[in-house]
């Protein structure tokens, strides 16, 4: 009777580790993805080619890249860091909010 009891606690366990292992594998993608905001999309694709311009030797793209937008009340700014620890730095645009155009620009670390 323990035997038959055990053997039913066991594929318990393994059922709800293959949940378990299912339910990571569903949510992990979403919880490490960017999400950009439908009004900033286009502030952080300018940001993308006005850092692609200032650093043309490495590729600046969303695979590269972690775009952080900060709003103010003049400007917009865009932080793009690397999503690795390798010594790229980071990039920094700020845009003025009435005309867009690029007021501030930075590179922080190893450009």
């Amino acid at each position: 009777m323990m035997q038959k009891y055990s053997r039913y606690v066991i594929l318990a366990l393994i059922a709800l580790l293959i949940a378990a292992g299912l339910t990571i594998a569903k949510l992990y993608p979403l919880a490490n993805s960017v999400v950009i905001q439908p009004g900033d999309a286009s502030v952080v694709s300018k940001a993308m080619s006005d850092a692609q311009k200032l650093f043309r030797t490495e590729s600046i793209n969303n695979a590269s890249r972690l775009p952080l937008v900060m709003r103010m009340s003049d400007r917009i700014c865009v932080e793009l860091r690397p999503y690795s620890n390798d010594p790229a730095g980071t990039y920094l645009a700020c845009y003025d909010n009435r005309s867009g155009h690029l007021i501030e620009e930075q590179a922080i670390g190893g450009y």
